[in-house]
């Protein structure tokens, strides 16, 4: 008699819902930010979300599309100027601007200043399918928003110091994890347009970066972010 065999295959679990990555730059604006002068090339956002998908037609071409995940904004300087928090005359703690040859004295070129925020987000978006029974070639207009809390902020720091009397210098890295005001809180607004897995995302954040009267020489400004999203795995 003959004998038949089964085999089984491993594959990728069948995850229900999406991944969603965004990454972009991050841009300074509103209200007064001469302070802060930016390097928006080296301003990066990235964003990694879990999104799951409800539909609201029966076809599937119109779908609310909740999600969590981590958000990184990363804000770099320019004119060799870093944001500090120091402890004034008075005792109190304040957020300042400082140029970074007063900062670290030892230093002769500053390579890196950046401001980085980490966030717990939950995006909310409205999506479009222009052809909800082929997704990899669908047009996609997504519209909606994101609510995070803050769970870490610190700053980034690289230079090279002075040379030595035998000519030599040395490569230093800092890191700061301190309270440098920034609000606990954000929220915005988002756009997507795109084909398929790839996406143009444009993030409008409506909260203002420091809190309330907190701000370095009481600047007050708030952030967008522009880039690409990849989605669908």
């Amino acid at each position: 008699m003959a004998q038949s065999t089964e085999t089984s295959k491993k594959g990728m679990p069948n995850i229900p819902g999406t991944f969603l990555f965004d990454y972009g730059s991050n841009f300074l604006s509103t209200h007064r930010h001469d302070t802060l002068e930016t390097k928006w090339f080296n301003s990066n956002v990235l964003n990694a979300y879990y999104i799951y998908e409800f539909k609201i037609d029966q076809k599937g071409q119109f779908t609310f599309n909740p999600g969590v995940g981590v958000g990184i904004d990363k804000i770099a300087f320019k004119d060799d100027r870093g944001i500090f928090s120091m402890i004034d005359t008075t005792g109190n703690r304040e957020t300042i601007v400082m140029p970074l040859t007063t900062a670290f004295s030892d230093g002769s070129s500053f390579k890196k200043s950046k401001l980085a925020m980490t966030y717990i987000d939950i995006p909310l978006e409205f999506r479009f399918h222009s052809n909800p029974d082929d997704r990899n070639r669908s047009f996609k207009v997504a519209v909606g928003g994101r609510i995070g809390v803050l769970v870490n902020q610190k700053t980034k720091f690289k230079y090279s110091t002075i040379e030595d009397a035998g000519g030599n210098s040395q490569d230093i890295k800092v890191k700061y994890h301190q309270n440098y005001d920034i609000n606990r809180f954000r929220y915005g607004t988002t756009l997507r347009v795109g084909i398929g897995f790839f996406n143009l995302f444009y993030y409008h954040n409506f909260s203002q970066l420091f809190s309330s009267d907190s701000g370095p020489d009481d600047t007050k400004v708030s952030n967008y972010s522009l880039g690409l999203t990849i989605s669908g795995f």
